[in-house]
């Protein structure tokens, strides 16, 4: 079953989705974390797995739609919760390289 939404309704959905939660940012640590451990053990599914988990896909959508439509609201709004979003991974996958035990540098992990 499909939703069709009008415009207005979409962006008005958006507006709703595009907050810094709690939740959404303990499942983005979470992801961020589980590609870290898949970049220090060189296993592209784990990071693949990592990345379909990761709830990075609402702002991006917000800043293509609000691109497309010509809404800098929209455009503000995405762009101020994925750059939060990038800050928290760069944090997070920081702290698990710096405390993680395993020193191997793969070549999965210095291709990235």
């Amino acid at each position: 079953m499909t939703a069709n939404y009008s415009t207005r309704e979409y962006r008005e959905k958006l507006y709703d989705d595009l907050h810094v939660r709690l939740r959404d940012t303990a499942i983005l640590m979470c992801a961020i974390f589980i590609a870290s451990i898949g970049l220090n053990m060189n296993s592209t599914a784990v990071i693949i797995g990592a990345m379909l988990i990761s709830p990075l896909m609402t702002p991006i959508v917000g800043l293509g739609f609000g691109l497309a439509i010509f809404d800098t609201r929209l455009i503000k709004q995405s762009l101020e919760v994925l750059l939060t979003q990038v800050l928290v991974s760069l944090l997070v996958s920081t702290l698990y390289f710096w405390i993680s035990p395993l020193s191997y540098e793969s070549s999965e992990l210095i291709a990235r």
